[in-house]
Order: C-alpha cells, then sequence, then structure tokens
C-alpha cells in the first residue's frame, strides 16, 4: 500500500498464521500488528463444518449423477451389441449355429 497518509508503508500476511503487519518501507519499523483470527470461534468453525458438508454432499450428486450416466451408457452399448451379434453371420448370435 503506497501513499496511506503520507507515509509509504507495506501490508504483510503471515502466510502461517494469516496474521497481518503494517511495515514502513522505508526504516522496517513494524507500525500495527494484527492478529489472526482464532480458530477457537465456535460460529465460525460450524459455519465451515456446514459449508464442507454442503460441498461433500454436492459432490456426491454430481458423482452419483455421472455413474448413473455411466450406466445408462454402458447398457446402451451392450443392447447395440448384443443385436449386432443377434444380426451377425451365423444367425442369433450363436458361433455354433453353423455346424
Amino acid at each position: 500500500m503506497v501513499d496511506q497518509g503520507g507515509r509509504d508503508d507495506l501490508d504483510v500476511v503471515c502466510p502461517l498464521c494469516h496474521g497481518k503487519l503494517l511495515v514502513d518501507r522505508r526504516t522496517g519499523v513494524v507500525l500495527d500488528a494484527v492478529a489472526p483470527k482464532k480458530a477457537g470461534d465456535i460460529d465460525d468453525l460450524l459455519d465451515e463444518v456446514q459449508a464442507a458438508e454442503g460441498r461433500r454432499a454436492e459432490e456426491f450428486s454430481r458423482a452419483f449423477e455421472t455413474e448413473r450416466r455411466r450406466r445408462e451408457l454402458l447398457e446402451k452399448k451392450f443392447r447395440l451389441a448384443k443385436e449386432k451379434s443377434e444380426d451377425g453371420p451365423g444367425g442369433r448370435g450363436d458361433p455354433l449355429a453353423d455346424s
């Protein structure tokens, strides 16, 4: 962040704890520090669990629908192959019918 209140400051976010520091670029002095949000907030944790549950349910529904479509496609391919074998040489799909 440049020119914030006449200062040349830098916002730094810790990749591990997500705490925030406001540092003066010229001097390297930490001007402000904001501690990360505590993981103990039960409402936030509950929201995260519910959101994850919703994502899992959605992913399951998607996978279930994909599997259903795959099964329908395989059944259709099987029916077509069966019909083709019945119409092929030797008739009715019996390889011993010519003997």
